[in-house]
C-alpha cells in the first residue's frame, strides 16, 4: 500500500544568538490510509517540534530543510503561507497536547468549531455551520451536545475538552491526524474512552494518523508502526508487534523495561540513567552512547546509520544484532 503522508529526511532548526540549533535531524517515516505510526520518546526528543514542522506552525526563527513532506503525493515544503493555510485543518489536522491552553477562554465551543468550518468555507451561512459543529460534537460522542455549544472551555472537564479538540480536528474530515499526546493531561479511564474514539472515528473515515507519546501503554493499545526518537533522530522504527516482541536499540529496551509489570517480580523499576542532551550539547558518535550500557569507545566517534536490520525493521546502533546481550 502506498503511503498516504511521506517525510523524507526532515530537519528542523532555529536560529539563536550562537548560530542554528537543530531540533529535528533527517527523519525519514511515512504512515499509510487507515493506520497509526506513534512516534515515541521522551520529553525533548524532538516529537512536538516534528509535528509543528509538518503542520508548518513553527516560530518565524524555524527553518525546515529536507527532500519533502508528500501529503498523497504533493510536497507541503514547497507550498506558501496562504497555500499551507488551504491545507491545515483541511487535509491534515493536529490535535494538540493541552486543551485548555488550545482552546481560546473568552469565546464559546460553539464559536470555535464554526470558525474551523468558517477558515475553510467562506459562503456556507453560519446557521448550517454551527450545525454541522453539533454534528461533530455527537460524533465524539459528546454529552448534551447542544448544550455544550453554548459553553466556555473553562465550563467543562478535561475529557471534554479533549473531545472538542477532536472534533475540531476531524470536522474538515482531514486525510491525516497528527495527534500531540492527546491523553497525558487525563485520568486513566477517560484516557481510554478517547482512545477508544480516536480508533472508531479512524475506522469510520480511514484516515491515517500519526500519534505521538511517551507512553507505551498507549502505544501498545493503539500503534500499528513505532518510530522511537531520541535527541532529534529516529533510532528504531518497525512495527509495533516487533517493537515490543524484539527491542533492538538499547534506548528502546531501555524504554520497554521501565514500563511497569502486572505480574511484578522487580522490587524496583528499570531506568534510564541520565537525561536527553539539550540540542547545542548533542555528543560526537551515536547520540545516546553516554547513556548507553552497551557503548564502546566506536560509539563515541562513529555516528551510526538507520539501517534495515530486518525486512520493516530498522535500528540506528552499532551494536545490532544485541544477541547475548540481556534486555
Amino acid at each position: 500500500m502506498s503511503a498516504l503522508l511521506e517525510i523524507d529526511n526532515l530537519s528542523t532548526a532555529f536560529a539563536t544568538d550562537h548560530g542554528a540549533v537543530t531540533i529535528v535531524d533527517r527523519v525519514t517515516l511515512s504512515v499509510e490510509k487507515g493506520r497509526t505510526l506513534c512516534i515515541v520518546g521522551e520529553s525533548g526528543s524532538g516529537k512536538s517540534i516534528l509535528s509543528l514542522s509538518l503542520m508548518g506552525l513553527l516560530p518565524a526563527s524555524g527553518m525546515i530543510s529536507g527532500d519533502g513532506v508528500r501529503l498523497a503525493g504533493e510536497d507541503l515544503l514547497v507550498l506558501d503561507d496562504e497555500e499551507m493555510r488551504s491545507i491545515r485543518g483541511r487535509r491534515i489536522a493536529m490535535i494538540f497536547q493541552e486543551p485548555m491552553t488550545s482552546l481560546n477562554p473568552v469565546f464559546t465551543i460553539g464559536d470555535q468549531l464554526v470558525e474551523a468550518l468558517r477558515s475553510h468555507d467562506r459562503k456556507t451561512p453560519t446557521r448550517q455551520l454551527r450545525q454541522r459543529a453539533l454534528e461533530a460534537l455527537k460524533q465524539v460522542e459528546m454529552t448534551d451536545p447542544e448544550r455544550r455549544l453554548g459553553q466556555f472551555p473553562h465550563e467543562l472537564s478535561g475529557g471534554m475538552r479533549q473531545r472538542v479538540m477532536i472534533a475540531m480536528a476531524l470536522i474538515m474530515q482531514p486525510e491525516v491526524l497528527i495527534a500531540d499526546e492527546p491523553t497525558t493531561a487525563l485520568d486513566v479511564s477517560v484516557q481510554a474512552q478517547i482512545l477508544a474514539l480516536i480508533k472508531r472515528l479512524q475506522r469510520d473515515t480511514g484516515m491515517g494518523i500519526i500519534f505521538i507519546t511517551h507512553d507505551l501503554g498507549v502505544v501498545s493499545e493503539i500503534a500499528d508502526e513505532v518510530a522511537v526518537m531520541y535527541a532529534g533522530r529516529v533510532v528504531e522504527r518497525a512495527s509495533a508487534e516487533e517493537i515490543f516482541r524484539n527491542p533492538q536499540h538499547p534506548y528502546t529496551i531501555g524504554l520497554l523495561a521501565s514500563v511497569p509489570r502486572l505480574d511484578g517480580g522487580e522490587e524496583r523499576l528499570h531506568s534510564v540513567d541520565g537525561i536527553v542532551p539539550t540540542p547545542d550539547r548533542f555528543p560526537t558518535g551515536c547520540r545516546f552512547h553516554p547513556r548507553c550500557v552497551f557503548a564502546d569507545e566506536s560509539c563515541a566517534q562513529t555516528d551510526p546509520q538507520l539501517l534495515e536490520l530486518v525486512p520493516g525493521h530498522q535500528v540506528a546502533c552499532l551494536k545490532v544484532p544485541l544477541e547475548g546481550c540481556e534486555k
